[in-house]
């Protein structure tokens, strides 16, 4: 069905010469400064689409979280946000980052979805996809963030199978001169920031800065598994110090953000920003000790605990951008922009050695320095140079048309200062500069010493570069004055890829005043990371996409003044490319479906504002590919060797998800709007894939005389009241004394009852004495204050 809709999309779309594009937000930027609260969840903001729509008429399901939902609103970050606002959203830990979820799709990376700064696409194409921005815990420079449910690629490009994230920033030409803090407690994080602007809708600069500083949580709740013999909370043992200390900063270097704008002769704009953040990672992940030399006896002797588990993101653009109109419905949107990303992980423990070992003592030094490279999983940098063009039309007889073309030049590299003999990235670590890389060894068992040996790794010098060239158009079509119709296109071919397409085809039907009803059908498609981009064009490949073939059914009315409500359903086939832990890669690994269902309502009287949502989503097959045995996306199919027994397939829902969503957020003005009350719950229920996981070893160990340690394991779990119910709330006070001063007091986590547990993706079983990956801290009530003065 899709490949004769695409056959009939592509010609239609490059029939159309004469084109326009426009912004994402049809809004303009004071009107949203100027929106009431009763505003905050009636929008009307433009995303998913190259021509210009109203809201009720866009062909996706969006969430828009504005600048006053920030103010109020407790969160730690991005991430918090969106589990908050974003029907069925959820984020978890993991290795390299805190992973999104939406839809049901969520995976050991999230690089099945898209960040995007003012429009500018700023998603890591090397290993991670969306990182940088969100882990930031300074969102004061924001003035909106849309969250698109669903694919996206036609529009965003290559990456955008599973949801979008466009970040705008906020214009402070007319705020003068401002300042903002905050203070969380537990955490002790404290954020400061600066800004000032000046000037008009003619000329005028913007600039903003902000330092976060974030000790983190020393000891907290965390329920670990890591073996059968190793399964617990670290406080059981007696060890609470040492668990990782909880999003403490990365080597205690505070999150840092830059922002400046420039807008002149009324249609340029440049702009360049910076962020730094990172934090320990994996919630779970213990402390560990470094080897300082040897003792008498030629065992290791060793230093202090230190948090090793540790990632950090800087990022860096700068963009030119223009918006001109040569008339007759002619309008040009330009962009110029540069970015470059540097990237660190680091290990989970510092290797030890005994006198025995044969161990050059350079290496044991730089084994016992946690910035050593020998204990980063990978330190990189990666650059891009974008110019994107796209041209607008209107005609006369009411039909848009858009086309553009976009053209990146990618670099990946030794990290920021680095040389090359200290680059060092790829799934398995061995993608490096040569035979003069300080982890390149010529020794019996690289692996000791987390070395890389002549013939195992992949060999790049100073780096290595791709072009991508890109096209896209759209056209939209008023069939009758009550239909709608939406044709969409984009081709994307990169050096090291196959072509990839991404079409779309939406109806948009009125059956009623103030009633839209919308029929999607699209092909969304993604490409490799891009060192496994770079190995298999080593072998004389090119890489196979990720294919996503949705349709998606959505019903939006608004019944009255007072009263909206959405019903959105959708059906989703995913052929996943995801990680496999057998040879490290990160391949193709199995064809998903999954369908669901995502009711939404609103309801405002005078000071009150109400929004009720609830998301379920089923798996609706998991086929595993030929050769992998387990994964972290179903338990549904699955065939592993455990002490002479063999896990096998169970059920048919996914794991790391709650099939139930539920979500309520409610506000209240009172005294002439100068107190604001804000609510918010969330209740996850129903994690039936995650349990079918526990039902799995109990079938595979029953009987087994050697299963009764596995047993113990899953027991455990089961008194944790693992995968239950699992419910956080928060709240906040807001008092405005007057336009320029206003503070803010608000607690996180504040009406759980035992705590609320954000678990830990969990990847399947790896090892034969492993039973369940996963595991979870429990995220305790802290309470804080954010002060906000504009002069």
């Amino acid at each position: 069905m899709y490949n004769r809709i695409s056959l009939l999309i592509f010609p239609i779309l490059f029939l159309i010469i004469n084109i326009k594009s426009y912004g994402q937000a049809e809004l303009d930027i004071n009107d949203l400064l100027s929106l009431e609260t009763d505003d905050l969840f009636n929008i009307e903001i433009r995303g998913g689409t190259i021509i210009p729509q109203e809201s009720n008429m866009l062909p996706v399901s969006i969430t828009t979280i504005t600048s006053r939902d920030i103010e109020i609103t407790p969160a730690r970050n991005i991430y918090d946000l969106i589990e908050t606002f974003v029907p069925g959203a959820l984020w978890m830990n993991h290795h390299d980052s805190p992973h999104i979820g939406i839809r049901g799709i969520i995976t050991d990376r999230n690089y099945k979805y898209v960040l995007l700064v003012n429009g500018r696409y700023s998603n890591m194409k090397a290993h991670n996809g969306a990182t940088s921005e969100l882990e930031n815990h300074d969102l004061t420079d924001i003035e909106e963030i849309q969250i698109i449910r669903g694919p996206g690629s036609v529009t965003y490009g290559p990456g955008a199978v599973a949801g979008i994230i466009n970040i705008k920033t906020k214009d402070f030409r007319k705020k003068g001169l401002g300042a903002d803090y905050s203070y969380l407690s537990e955490y002790n994080n404290h954020n400061l920031s600066l800004h000032y602007g000046s000037g008009n809708d003619t000329l005028g600069f913007s600039i903003f800065g902000s330092v976060s500083k974030t000790p983190g949580i020393k000891g907290i709740e965390a329920f670990r598994s890591h073996r059968i013999n190793m399964i617990g909370y670290y406080t059981e043992e007696g060890n609470a110090d040492l668990v990782n200390d909880y999003m403490r900063d990365y080597n205690d270097q505070p999150q840092l953000k830059f922002f400046t704008e420039i807008r002149f002769l009324n249609e340029w704009k440049a702009w360049a920003r910076y962020t730094g953040a990172g934090s320990t990672q994996f919630g779970v992940a213990g402390k560990h000790y470094p080897q300082t030399g040897l003792n008498d006896d030629g065992s290791p002797k060793l230093g202090d605990y230190k948090n090793i588990k540790q990632c950090n993101d800087r990022h860096f653009t700068i963009t030119l951008a223009n918006e001109h109109d040569f008339g007759s419905n002619y309008k040009l949107s330009s962009m110029l922009s540069w970015d470059s990303e540097d990237v660190i992980r680091r290990e989970e423990y510092f290797m030890h050695h005994w006198a025995f070992v044969p161990i050059p003592e350079d290496i044991l030094r730089e084994l016992g320095d946690i910035n050593s490279i020998r204990n980063k999983y990978y330190h990189f940098s990666e650059d891009e140079l974008l110019a994107r063009f796209i041209l607008n039309k209107e005609y006369e007889n009411g039909i848009d048309a858009a086309v553009g073309i976009e053209y990146s030049r990618n670099s990946w590299g030794p990290g920021w200062g680095m040389d090359r003999t200290e680059f060092r990235m790829g799934d398995q670590h061995n993608i490096i500069s040569g035979p003069d890389s300080k982890v390149y060894d010529t020794i019996v068992d690289p692996g000791l010493c987390r070395g890389v040996s002549d013939g195992e790794g992949y060999w790049v010098g100073d780096g290595w570069s791709t072009n991508t060239l890109s096209f896209l158009a759209e056209v939209n079509i008023p069939v009758r004055t009550n239909l709608n119709l939406l044709l969409s296109s984009r081709v994307d071919k990169d050096s090291y890829s196959e072509l990839l397409f991404s079409p779309r085809f939406a109806l948009i039907y009125l059956p009623a005043e103030n009633n839209y009803l919308k029929l999607i059908l699209q092909q969304s498609q993604r490409m490799n990371t891009a060192d496994q981009l770079l190995i298999e064009n080593f072998s004389g490949k090119k890489s196979d996409p990720e294919t996503l073939n949705g349709m998606e059914l959505i019903y939006l009315c608004n019944y009255n003044e007072n009263l909206q409500f959405n019903i959105s359903t959708f059906y989703n086939h995913l052929e996943v490319l995801s990680w496999f832990d057998d040879n490290r890669t990160t391949r193709l690994t199995g064809e998903l479906s999954l369908a669901g269902i995502e009711l939404e309502t609103t309801y405002k009287y005078k000071g009150l504002i109400i929004n009720l949502n609830h998301s379920y989503v089923k798996q609706v097959e998991w086929d595993m590919s030929d050769q992998i045995d387990k994964s972290g996306i179903s338990y549904s199919d699955y065939n592993v060797q455990l002490d002479g027994s063999i896990l096998t397939g169970t059920g048919n829902d996914l794991n790391n998800w709650a099939n139930n969503t539920s979500k309520l957020i409610a506000r209240l003005k009172l005294f002439e709007d100068k107190l604001l009350l804000h609510a918010d719950f969330r209740i996850f229920w129903q994690y039936e894939g995650a349990k079918d996981g526990l039902v799995v070893i109990e079938n595979a160990v029953e009987g087994n005389p050697d299963g009764e340690a596995y047993q113990v394991v899953v027991d455990r779990f089961r008194e944790e009241n693992a995968f239950k119910t699992n419910f956080s709330s928060n709240a906040s006070v807001s008092w405005i004394f007057n336009d320029k001063y206003s503070i803010s007091i608000y607690g996180m986590n504040i009406f759980s009852s035992d705590g609320f547990k954000r678990y830990t993706y969990e990847a399947g079983n790896k090892w034969q004495d492993q039973v369940l990956r996963g595991g979870f801290v429990i995220e305790p009530a802290v309470y804080g204050a954010k002060i906000n003065i504009k002069l």
